[in-house]
């Protein structure tokens, strides 16, 4: 549904009475990209019906641009999450609302008890009241989740959002070492610094059955080229890597340059592996 402005909690609580017939269905998508006056309301009364959908295996919920939903929201989906115990697969996007920390541990205290879950992916964009505290419970949630083969993770656009969050993310997902795809996607932070990529940089050496890697850090002014200067040691470590994605915004040469040179010298070790620079 794309940009539905006029769609109101009526209308969703109209489109959620009609669920209650696919008892039977194992995956639901649902993609709704903005509307300014869908609020809370109608939002929980899709989760509520949703909750009745018992063989659910494979969840997909996106919201581009939500400027009304609150923690209320979250809080509905966590405990509609905590009836659909055969998830394998979670996808959920929500942008540019009002969501805080708070919601975020609700959801990510509930999500680590899907033990059944093996593909997670997460996007807040423009949430600018998730700050470090979220980040970090989030990372806790995940790293007890053994059996996770993906995660996605992805923030944008907060202040909040610092070198300790992220570090305390990577360093709780080091302990997932059956991952085969990770990508963390934190970009337009303007807070967080080198540390933060050295600190998932220096973690990636647990994680021996990763096949795939995205790392996304554009438009974070704060970080230079010393922060993939000798990167390549790092991506030796991934003994099964077959794909690598990295994204370091910046208009100085020099740090694409690095970035190249120690792309050579990785590729020298794993020369089948596909790197893509941007």
């Amino acid at each position: 549904m794309d940009k539905c402005l006029q769609v109101t909690d009526k209308g969703f609580e109209n489109f959620a009475r009609s669920l209650k017939r696919l008892t039977s269905i194992t995956k639901f998508t649902f993609h709704f990209l903005q509307s300014q006056k869908l609020g809370d309301e109608g939002f929980c009364k899709l989760t509520q019906a949703l909750q009745k959908l018992s063989s659910l295996q494979n969840l997909e919920l996106i919201f581009a641009s939500y400027p009304l939903m609150t923690d209320k929201g979250l809080e509905s989906l966590s405990e509609c999450l905590e009836k659909l115990e055969s998830l394998h697969t979670v996808t959920l996007f929500f942008g540019y609302n009002k969501i805080t920390s708070l919601g975020l541990n609700k959801l990510s205290q509930q999500l680590k008890l899907l033990k059944n879950l093996k593909n997670i992916t997460l996007g807040f964009h423009g949430c600018r009241s998730i700050s470090d505290v979220g980040l970090a419970n989030l990372g806790q949630s995940l790293g007890g989740l053994l059996s996770l083969q993906k995660i996605g993770i992805f923030f944008s656009g907060s202040q909040s959002i610092t070198d300790e969050g992220v570090c305390s993310l990577s360093e709780s997902l080091k302990s997932l070492v059956s991952l085969r795809t990770l990508e963390l996607q934190l970009s337009g932070f303007p807070t967080i610094t080198n540390k933060s990529v050295q600190t998932i940089l220096d973690n990636l050496k647990d994680f021996s059955s990763l096949e795939r890697l995205t790392l996304n850090f554009e438009y974070c002014p704060e970080i230079d080229e010393q922060a993939v200067r000798n990167s390549s040691e790092s991506f030796r470590a991934l003994a099964s890597i077959k794909y690598i994605k990295l994204c370091f915004y910046r208009p100085e040469g020099s740090f694409q340059e690095i970035l190249q040179t120690e792309t050579k010298k990785f590729l020298q070790f794993f020369p089948d592996c596909e790197v893509a620079i941007l």
